[in-house]
């Protein structure tokens, strides 16, 4: 039997400082990566395959695709995850987020915001846009089998609605996500502490 409410400790090789995987200065602690924030896909491990998480998407031709977020999914603060909010995180880590002016407005108190994994970043695209709240469509300037590796496997997910609530600085402390755990504190150099996500889904919400 599984003990559903029991403590789970872990210990990690070192803290690099916050917890804003995108920003450069904060982007090697991956500890909240795949446990509060997660993909819209990923590749499975035993299979190999690429896999949905949050989203899938459809290629309409060699040089345009259309993502499709996956209803049903929550933020951990309850609010739905939308299409919006991935084309949102692609232009956060390209550095052309307009809530911060690409980073030249920041809050930070380090009085920067540099994107960290601007090779993951829309403005890679030639073209992109927001269809309805649970799709949107880019066009890349030539064929490229890569890009559901490179922009939907790869960038961890961040909701749009938080982040720009919250400014960068809150964001580096207090990471919010749709992944299997909830971020609740990290002490410098102490420990990360994290409680379980009750919706958690896994894929399709409907069990597909």
């Amino acid at each position: 039997q599984v003990d559903l409410n029991a403590k789970v400790r872990f210990a990690i090789a070192g803290d690099a400082g916050g917890t804003d995987y995108m920003r450069s200065g904060s982007h090697l602690n991956y500890i909240v990566n795949g446990s509060t924030l997660t993909t819209p896909m990923f590749f499975d491990n035993v299979s190999s395959k690429l896999t949905v998480n949050t989203a899938e998407f459809e290629v309409v031709d060699d040089t345009n695709y259309v993502v499709h977020a996956l209803d049903g999914i929550k933020w951990h603060d309850g609010t739905p995850h939308t299409a919006d909010d991935i084309m949102f995180s692609l232009e956060r880590l390209g550095q052309i987020a307009a809530y911060h002016d690409g980073g030249e407005s920041t809050d930070h108190p380090s009085g920067t915001w540099t994107s960290s994994r601007t090779h993951w970043g829309a403005q890679n695209f030639e073209t992109y846009s927001l269809i309805d709240m649970m799709n949107f469509q880019v066009q890349v300037d030539k064929p490229n089998g890569t890009f559901p590796a490179n922009f939907l496997a790869s960038p961890h997910t961040m909701s749009r609605a938080y982040v720009e609530r919250v400014g960068d600085a809150e964001n580096d402390k207090t990471p919010m996500g749709t992944g299997p755990w909830k971020f609740v504190s990290h002490a410098d150099d102490t420990d990360f502490v994290f409680t379980r996500n009750d919706d958690y889904h896994w894929g399709y919400p409907d069990g597909r």
